[in-house]
């Protein structure tokens, strides 16, 4: 992977160059108690709207993740309707996901890799009905299988913002726990109300990450 194309993205985790990436592994550190405590296998990611930082969120966690040689994480673009994580990657090859959710492409063809302990499967091709197709195949054959054969502890599901779309929902039976991400000075709180309601009813809320802060806390001296 290109790292020069990863810090433009400000994906600072996957090379710990700048101290940003401490404030990811905090998040991940959080979260990994939560993954053992409750023995979570998928956690979703989401926003309430657009261009709230959820797909570098994403990415970031699942390259902090993979830092830790004894974990195993997948992470699945299925931001159907605009797909971004091949684009900030640079995929050479055009991924297409609903093929491999559906079967009809192998795990070789659909995934990229990252040292041993990661594994992206990007989608460069926007799915029209996709609330349908994730109703239908996530989870799924594919998906478990891609699992089992990796032996992957986390998979992360990057999705569409929850206001724009169905896509989110139609995926929440199937998860452990999803992740929602605001943007400070954008996100009002009655769409943060929406959305924490319908994660909080049926328990599947692991928190709520305040994204693109202007001003950040001191380092405590460190």
């Amino acid at each position: 992977m290109n790292t020069w194309r990863l810090a433009r993205h400000r994906i600072v985790a996957a090379t710990r160059t700048h101290d940003t990436h401490l404030d990811i592994d905090v998040l991940r550190t959080k979260l990994m108690g939560m993954i053992r405590q409750n023995g979570w296998r998928t956690l979703g990611i989401t926003s309430p709207r657009g261009g709230s930082g959820k797909t570098t969120l994403a990415l970031n966690l699942a390259f902090s993740f993979a830092w830790q040689a004894d974990f195993r994480v997948g992470l699945l673009d299925l931001d159907l309707r605009r797909p971004k994580i091949a684009r900030v990657l640079h995929c050479e090859q055009s991924h297409d996901i609903e093929g491999f959710l559906r079967g009809y492409r192998s795990m070789p063809q659909s995934i990229i890799r990252h040292r041993n302990n990661l594994v992206v499967a990007t989608n460069a091709v926007p799915v029209p009905q996709a609330a349908e197709l994730l109703m239908e195949c996530v989870p799924g054959a594919a998906i478990s299988r891609m699992r089992e054969k990796l032996g992957l502890d986390l998979i992360l599901y990057d999705l569409s913002p929850m206001l724009a779309s169905d896509d989110a929902l139609a995926v929440l039976p199937g998860l452990d726990a999803m992740l929602l991400v605001a943007a400070a000075g954008e996100t009002t709180m009655r769409e943060l109300d929406i959305c924490e309601r319908e994660l909080s009813r049926p328990g599947k809320l692991a928190g709520i990450v305040l994204n693109k802060c202007r001003f950040l806390p001191e380092r405590f001296g460190y």
